[in-house]
């Protein structure tokens, strides 16, 4: 499932020495302002087109349309967006208050708000897949192009990538989710009931490698087809507040926050398709 965020990009945790106090207010515009209205409903699409890839191998066959309508309410974005600001309110009280305003401000931008539409847009796009195989074409293009201009567009998009730990924390809450999917299959008695806690944890560290690859091989194109409009320097302040202590804090906020939300929707997955296999009503 992918949870790849681009300009409000999962990172990891920065250790701050003035807490937050965050309120129901400071969480709601904070979100807002991250468009995760927008986002939610995105991810939603994406996971019910995942449940669709994966029936095949859960149940033998085209997806059920039980499995197909339990993704779809687990995913609802209201409910979503719920869980996400329940989850970002004690996230906010692990950084600084001064950062997290800060990061506000920069999304509350044009330049903030332009981005974000860029990546929603291209992220709506990549649900296509053909635009998706066109994106991937691009960036192999981009990285064979001798010309320096290419080069240059390479390395800022590689430089945003690591300034924000995209992959890493990707892949780590990624793990989270296949663990939180296999305990859930696990308890409703699915494939998953004989096996042990070390089992799921061996087999989901098993899974390491293919998903940094797959999280490599879709966010490059992702990036760079979403940013294509913008300018180097626009690329070159967008990493400069990535490394900044208010982008540092806002990353490891929304990874906290993500990695919750995401753990209990793959959960519901696991406790869902379990009982289907076991005939049971979900």
């Amino acid at each position: 499932m992918r949870l790849l965020i681009g300009a409000f990009a999962i990172g990891l945790m920065f250790a701050a020495p003035s807490p937050v106090q965050a309120s129901p207010d400071m969480v709601r515009n904070l979100g807002d302002a991250l468009q995760m209205d927008k986002t939610l409903t995105i991810m939603s699409r994406e996971a019910v087109a995942n449940a669709a890839e994966v029936a095949p191998d859960l149940f033998g066959g085209a997806s059920p349309f039980d499995w197909t309508a339990a993704v779809a309410k687990l995913f609802d974005p209201v409910t979503a967006r719920a869980a996400f600001d329940a989850g970002l309110l004690p996230a906010m009280a692990t950084a600084n208050q001064g950062d997290l305003e800060q990061a506000l401000a920069y999304f509350e931008t044009p330049i903030g708000q332009r981005m974000l539409d860029l990546e929603l847009s291209a992220r709506e796009a990549l649900l296509d897949a053909d635009v998706e195989a066109a994106a991937k074409q691009s960036w192999a293009d981009v990285l064979a192009d001798p010309l320096p201009a290419s080069a240059q567009r390479a390395q800022l998009i590689r430089e945003i990538v690591a300034a924000t730990d995209l992959i890493e924390s990707n892949v780590s809450s990624a793990m989270n989710g296949n663990f939180a999917f296999f305990q859930g299959l696990a308890e409703s008695g699915g494939f998953a009931a004989e096996m042990t806690q070390d089992d799921m944890l061996a087999e989901v560290r098993g899974q390491e490698a293919e998903l940094r690859a797959d999280t490599a091989d879709w966010l490059y194109p992702f990036l760079a087809m979403a940013y294509a409009p913008l300018s180097d320097d626009d690329l070159r302040d967008y990493i400069a507040f990535s490394k900044s202590p208010a982008g540092q804090a806002l990353n490891g906020v929304l990874f906290l926050a993500f990695d919750e939300m995401g753990a209990a929707q793959s959960r519901g997955m696991g406790l869902a398709a379990g009982r289907l296999m076991v005939g049971q009503d979900i």
